[in-house]
């Protein structure tokens, strides 16, 4: 203020035009901070904006394509793996060891390695390997080295499995224990097999056999506290047999307790009236109260091959527990029955007339098949021959011409990949089905 009075003379008109240019200019220049202050926010903040709207787009875009990839990834993963091994292999010459052999750095045979225990990031390989073993028979040399490495991956499987059994059980022991069956994706038990705690008794000797006697011992206690066969219901002759009845012999085999043999001959005192046919050869399905029998509604005359011929080792096994023969004789009569419509080529229909004195084979939806309703009566065949000590030939001399049948006109050979599969015959026409379904596919393990 001073050096401005010295400057202008003490001119206080001038002094005053000074102040205000002066207070003016620093009026501006807080306007202009304040302006450069917005548009710095404003600038920031559509940036900020802009990104996050971007954000949201790649990750719509990203859902939606994890969620397409994961729709296709087993077709994917079976197509390019798959893919590939077939360019692998077609210069492959299993038998020798040289450049020219794309698993050469393989010791055979090729047994894999524990990285197909890693579930999470196994990848399956897709078809067109081991294309060595396809006619049945083995290129390699099984040597004691060959030998300890199969064991050593068997051992690791092993763990694998049981991992596998730990986890479907745990699974029905928290939500459905005691039930029928669980439903997987609800996490409700329901009881559609009448609440004969089909799941419970079914597991019973894998349970044992796992060495997870903890969870056997628990569904021992629910056998003898909850098991009831007491039931106003037709149930599947079949199905109780080699599930319930199976599962409670089974599992008095293993740990020799009481309570499952008096189950066992509980139930099978009420299925035994299935076999009160006039041929001998059981009712599709029993009442378990009133011991009322009858077939299916849609085939009232006529029950299935499978279902009339693959109850004899549980019956016969009930026989040799408690003594008492009826389980035996009836089921060994009905298998009788069976073989005496043995036909030329040793092939069934899948339907049996049992309603009358003499059966005969039905008509209602019959095939001749290796499949769905005939499967385990040829598979039976093979294993009372085995029950009964290897000495009743009238089931192996069955299984094996039935075998051969299969061998002579069922067994065909795909196009153009040379695959053998069991086909299937028409009962009517005689023309054969050439489809190829899962009960068969294990039929490898039958032929002996």
């Amino acid at each position: 203020m001073y050096v401005l009075n010295a400057i202008t003379g003490g001119n206080n008109q001038i002094s005053r035009r000074l102040k205000v240019r002066r207070g003016a200019g620093q009026a501006t220049r807080r306007i202009n901070c304040t302006l450069c202050y917005q548009r710095c926010v404003a600038f920031f903040t559509k940036s900020i904006l802009n990104a996050v709207i971007s954000a949201i787009i790649v990750l719509f875009f990203l859902i939606v394509f994890v969620k397409i990839l994961t729709q296709h990834a087993s077709t994917l993963r079976e197509a390019l793996p798959g893919a590939m091994g077939i360019l692998k292999l077609k210069n492959r010459n299993p038998k020798t060891n040289n450049d020219n052999n794309p698993m050469a750095s393989f010791r055979y045979p090729y047994f894999g390695s524990s990285k197909v225990l890693d579930i999470q990031n196994n990848v399956p390989l897709g078809g067109g390997r081991f294309i060595e073993w396809k006619n049945g028979d083995s290129p390699y040399e099984i040597t004691s080295d060959v030998k300890d490495k199969s064991d050593e991956l068997a051992r690791e499987r092993r763990a694998a499995v049981k991992n596998a059994m730990n986890h479907a059980w745990g699974g029905y022991k928290k939500y459905a224990f005691g039930y029928d069956e669980l439903q997987p994706v609800s996490g409700i038990g329901n009881k559609n097999w009448f609440g004969l705690g089909t799941t419970l008794v079914d597991a019973l000797d894998t349970l044992w056999l796992m060495g997870m006697k903890t969870e056997f011992f628990e569904a021992r206690d629910w056998v003898r506290d909850h098991l009831n066969h007491d039931v106003d219901h037709l149930v599947s002759t079949f199905e109780n047999t080699i599930r319930s009845l199976g599962g409670l012999l089974s599992a008095y085999a293993w740990s020799g307790d009481e309570v499952f043999l008096e189950k066992a001959e509980d139930l099978g005192k009420r299925l035994v009236y299935a076999f009160d046919s006039p041929s001998g050869i059981p009712y599709f399905q029993v009442n378990l109260r009133t011991g009322k029998a009858t077939n299916e509604k849609w085939s009232p005359k006529e029950t299935q091959i499978a279902a009339a011929g693959s109850l004899q080792l549980e019956f016969r096994y009930l026989s040799k527990l408690t003594g008492n023969e009826t389980y035996a004789t009836r089921s060994e009569h009905a298998m009788d029955m069976i073989l005496s419509l043995m036909p030329q080529d040793g092939l069934y229909y899948t339907a049996i007339r049992n309603t009358e004195s003499e059966p005969s084979f039905g008509k209602v939806g019959s095939r001749i098949t290796f499949g769905g309703r005939a499967d385990s009566f040829y598979e039976y065949l093979l294993k009372v021959w085995l029950q009964g000590g290897r000495l009743e030939t009238k089931y192996r001399e069955a299984y094996d011409k039935s075998m051969d049948g299969l061998h002579k006109v069922l067994l065909q050979y795909s196009t153009p990949s040379n695959l053998t599969y069991i086909a299937k015959k028409d009962a009517a026409t005689g023309k054969l089905i050439h489809e190829f379904e899962h009960l068969e596919c294990f039929m490898g393990g039958k032929r002996t």
